[in-house]
């Protein structure tokens, strides 16, 4: 006899819709975010940046840091590059946070 909890958490499974990679997840959140366009050419230097923020956060560095790291972006201002860092840590390496 299948319970009701067995029933309702086969049920949200199948719902469930295809989850976003993490990268399409973090081009979503920054898509969303005043001041960044996301398309076939910023995309992939958006993900570059924001994995170099998940390397530098993984070994050891502040946001704070990171973000300063990625002043090379063009175009890049404090509040943008703080933007991509967060969004980094809510997507691409939430272990971070």
């Amino acid at each position: 006899m299948i319970t009701a909890s067995a029933l309702t958490t086969i049920g949200l499974l199948l719902a469930a819709p295809a989850g976003a990679s993490p990268e399409d997840d973090y081009l979503g959140v920054l898509s969303n975010t005043p001041g960044f366009t996301v398309n076939g050419f910023t995309g992939p230097l958006l993900i570059n940046a924001g994995n170099g923020a998940c390397t530098d956060l993984r070994a050891g560095i502040s946001p704070e840091e990171a973000s300063n790291r990625l002043m090379w972006y063009p175009g890049a201002t404090n509040a943008a590059v703080r933007a991509m860092v967060a969004a980094a840590q809510q997507t691409l390496c939430p272990e971070t946070r």
